[in-house]
């Protein structure tokens, strides 16, 4: 079972219950709730049954936060500024990635424009 951070795959579900995520962290439902109310990075959607649905960049980021509060003895404070801190830097990557996608597109459609000239 892999629970890295943004990169799990947990019984290959798309979405997970707050039983299920209650039972993998080893915490009370009420904690996931709290969580999420805590921290705005985390989304859930709600099932024709009520039931909130979470997808596994959710699972990912409560993973995390587990980790952040018990393992780095960080506070709800340092662990929201910390996780914070985390999502901003891999969205700058994923923007330059997407950058750099781009230019090599415009590159590969220079380089056929240049083939075809010749």
């Amino acid at each position: 079972m892999g629970k890295k951070f943004f990169n799990i795959d947990l019984e290959g579900k798309s979405f997970f219950k707050i039983d299920d995520i209650s039972k993998y962290l080893n915490v009370d439902k009420e904690v996931i709730n709290y969580w999420e109310e805590t921290f705005p990075f985390i989304n859930s959607k709600t099932n024709s049954d009520g039931e909130k649905l979470y997808d596994k960049k959710s699972i990912d980021i409560f993973f995390r936060i587990n980790e952040l509060l018990t393992k780095e003895n960080l506070t709800l404070a340092g662990a929201r500024r910390k996780l914070h801190e985390e999502i901003a830097k891999r969205e700058k990557v994923e923007s330059f990635k997407d950058k750099i996608s781009w230019i090599k597109t415009e590159l590969l459609q220079l380089l056929t424009t240049l083939k075809d000239k010749r």
